[in-house]
């Protein structure tokens, strides 16, 4: 059976009151990020009565974007309770999945030479500078990541800030002004110079 991609209107749409898979405003922030530089690439499935079966993020995500319509394939093919086991299967099966850092390392390096944003494609820029510290010249990827872990719990602390995702977005936009001023990599460094300049202006 052939399915057809149909643009539906977000207003038609519903989302499973069933559904339990949770997205925090981080991810959806990335991928509104994601959808503004690519594009709302992938459809999301829905049943006959047009509750999404999967793609509830990329949902959440379009809205937020007030994009009025986006690409659906309606399953007419499986009963009710096939539809809620797949609900299920397509969020867990993609968890199953290892990545190959050696070859992400190399490929995140390229892109951020191109000026491709790391927070289109999921990634902060601190997991960016990670990545290239860890297993740049490092046969051994596992040993690598637990060196650099246990490393840096020991020398290390870190500072985690809440927000929701007009601000988180707006944030990461600013970030990336200072961090292009300046020519920075991390967002930590913008952090450390923001409380530079801070303590210049009151110590002075």
């Amino acid at each position: 059976m052939k399915n057809n991609i149909e643009y539906i209107d977000v207003n038609r749409l519903s989302e499973n009151p069933r559904n339990s898979k949770i997205h925090p405003d981080e991810q959806i922030a990335k991928l509104m990020k994601s959808i503004t530089e690519f594009g709302f690439n992938i459809p999301i499935l829905i049943d006959k009565k047009n509750m999404i079966i999967a793609g509830h993020a990329r949902f959440l995500a379009a809205k937020a974007l007030h994009i009025d319509s986006i690409p659906s394939i309606r399953i007419e093919n499986l009963t009710d309770d096939q539809i809620r086991a797949y609900s299920i299967a397509d969020n867990k099966l993609t968890e199953l999945g290892e990545w190959d850092y050696t070859k992400l390392s190399d490929e995140l390096e390229y892109l951020n030479s191109v000026d491709i944003d790391a927070m289109a494609m999921g990634f902060d820029y601190e997991d960016f500078e990670m990545l290239n510290e860890s297993f740049q010249n490092d046969d051994d990827i596992l040993s690598a990541t637990k060196s650099e872990s246990s490393s840096a719990s020991k020398n290390k602390k870190s500072i985690v800030f809440s927000y929701n995702i007009e601000d988180y977005t707006n944030m990461m936009k600013k970030f990336k002004t200072v961090m292009n001023e300046n020519d920075i990599k991390a967002n930590a460094e913008v952090v450390r110079l923001l409380i530079e300049h801070y303590n210049e202006r009151h110590d002075g």
